[in-house]
């Protein structure tokens, strides 16, 4: 029976762990369009619990999505953070040791430092 060389391995798992982050994320902003939808659906209403309750649902959803989104990066880019120790500014913290950038974080940062932005 063959063996595999460590490094084939080490890139299936890298390529197993990136498909399952990014199905996380995808899952995460499905679940947020259903709340969405649902509350689309509904008659326009005074603020009532019903609808409450799903703005706050959908906001949840995309604030998880937003988090998934960071673990994928977090791997994508080799930031080498704890998946229990990943924020934006943290991720831009372990590239800036390794002498390294990603336009993805800065375009991030940058929306988050705009007053004018819908991500503020």
């Amino acid at each position: 029976m063959s063996r595999r060389p460590a490094a084939h391995s080490e890139a299936f798992a890298r390529r197993e762990m990136m498909d399952a982050l990014r199905a996380r994320t995808e899952q995460k902003l499905r679940f947020a369009k259903l709340h969405v939808d649902e509350f689309a659906s509904m008659p326009p209403g005074r603020g009532h619990d019903f609808e409450r309750a799903h703005q706050e649902a959908v906001l949840a959803q995309l604030f998880g999505a937003y988090d998934a989104f960071l673990n994928e990066l977090n791997m994508l880019l080799g930031c080498g953070r704890r998946e229990d120790d990943i924020s934006l500014g943290k991720l831009r913290e372990s590239l800036k040791a390794k002498n390294r950038s990603s336009a993805a974080l800065k375009a991030l940062h940058n929306l988050q430092e705009d007053d004018q932005s819908w991500f503020r």
